[in-house]
């Protein structure tokens, strides 16, 4: 599944200012784009929808994600900060064709950073990934953000979920988590889903996603009051053993490990593997308690922007500063009798 050979976005990068119309008329469908760059540069090789991992074994089958329906055996859940998102980046065509692009390959992606005053965005972006057959939905939560003090700084963003609503079901609201020591910026935004396509004699996979982007300058105070605001959101769902909190931790598992958030914490990418588009930090990844989320199949990894699309690192940039991370799990429960194999253990 994560062979997924590459599409060549370079051509779109520079000709942006000679098929801006041509872009904006297709709506950026990925299966367009590839017609429209084959008329151009020659015939391109095909992808399958999947992830490509990073240091991972690229046999790994995992055998999910979009339009396969009642015969998926797993889910792809991924998390991407794309940087600014709002409706500069929106105007860019070639950008919202990776984009597309990318959303498409996970049953279930928690984005951070949406920059958006208007609500606009969301359904412009979710009207674009659902030509062709495809249907997906969000949840968005709330503006979070902070004025600083003594200056006239705003600033306020949003997370998001969006997830393929024929392998993923949302369970109740999504909420905005409380954070009673009014320590962190932008307190985790919880939604609670459900697999949908399970074999008729298991049980699908229930699990609470808790999307992260902690604030740079003052990680190690939000770090901290995390582990009560975590604690309370355990406390809300009794019924439920999986809590996946993944998103921007702007910090590497092995500095955040002594905060224990969770009794068996697992990070599903290890430290060595850079998730910005300079390949330098480690700051993305997807946590959960090792021992109780058993569904966890032990593949992961990062989607290399540079590598994926064949373009420079300058070109990547114009899509995000981070590269998508991902793990992938069974869709139906696993009792939690074993700890989940690969990744790091934060200790």
């Amino acid at each position: 599944m994560f062979q997924a050979t590459r599409r060549n976005f370079s051509y779109l990068f520079f000709a942006l200012a000679t098929t801006a119309v041509t872009f904006l008329q297709v709506g950026c469908d990925s299966d367009q784009l590839a017609e429209l760059i084959e008329s151009e540069q020659g015939p391109q090789s095909q992808y399958n929808n999947q992830p490509q991992a990073q240091n991972q074994n690229p046999n790994a089958n995992a055998g999910a994600a979009n339009n396969n329906g009642p015969a998926a055996k797993q889910i792809i859940v991924g998390s991407f900060n794309i940087q600014s998102f709002g409706k500069t980046k929106m105007g860019k065509p070639a950008v919202v064709g990776a984009l597309v692009d990318i959303a498409r390959r996970f049953d279930i992606l928690a984005i951070q950073e949406l920059r958006d005053k208007d609500q606009s965005v969301i359904p412009d972006f979710l009207s674009h990934i659902n030509q062709n057959g495809f249907s997906y939905a969000a949840a968005v939560g709330p503006r979070q953000g902070y004025i600083v003090a003594g200056r006239t700084t705003r600033y306020f963003e949003q997370s998001v979920f969006i997830y393929d609503t024929k392998t993923i079901e949302i369970i109740g609201d999504s909420y905005a988590a409380i954070d009673r020591a009014n320590i962190m910026h932008r307190p985790p935004f919880v939604g609670q889903f459900r697999c949908k396509g399970t074999p008729p004699n298991l049980q699908p996979f229930t699990f609470n996603l808790l999307n992260v982007h902690i604030d740079p300058d003052d990680a190690h105070q939000e770090f901290m009051a995390l582990q009560p605001i975590i604690a309370e959101i355990y406390h809300q769902h009794p019924n439920e053993d999986d809590f996946i909190l993944l998103g921007d931790f702007n910090d590497e598992p092995h500095k955040y490990a002594r905060y224990q958030w969770m009794r068996q914490q697992h990070a599903a990418l290890p430290s060595q593997w850079k998730t910005n588009t300079a390949m330098t930090k480690a700051y993305d990844n997807i946590v959960f308690d090792r021992e109780l989320t058993a569904e966890f199949t032990s593949q992961s990894g990062v989607m290399n922007l540079m590598e994926e699309y064949q373009i420079s690192r300058d070109d990547a940039k114009h899509i995000s500063d981070h590269m998508p991370v991902w793990a992938v799990f069974s869709n139906s429960e696993v009792v939690p009798d074993r700890r989940a194999a690969g990744g790091t253990v934060l200790r």
